[in-house]
């Protein structure tokens, strides 16, 4: 495998590492307010749709990856 496709696959992990943070940060945020100030007495979360572009992106790195590694195959067997 060359640096090129395993570069590409590790750029594929980046879009699913920032949803985990945020994951994360729903999971913190409450103990976070208890914390700071009492914070409010209610919070409520927002869903933006533009965050589904994150599934795309992965799923086009993830295609490329793939392309990347069966042109990899094919160049070493032909060598």
């Amino acid at each position: 495998m060359s640096t090129r496709t395993r570069f590409i696959f590790w750029l594929t992990a980046l879009p699913l590492v920032s949803v985990g943070v945020g994951a994360a940060w729903i999971a913190i945020y409450p103990f976070y307010l208890k914390i700071k100030d009492g914070g409010p007495s209610s919070t409520f979360l927002i869903f933006h749709l533009h965050f589904f572009r994150v599934l795309g992106v992965t799923m086009v790195l993830f295609i490329w990856g793939l392309i990347s590694l069966l042109f990899d195959r094919r160049m070493n067997g032909t060598k």
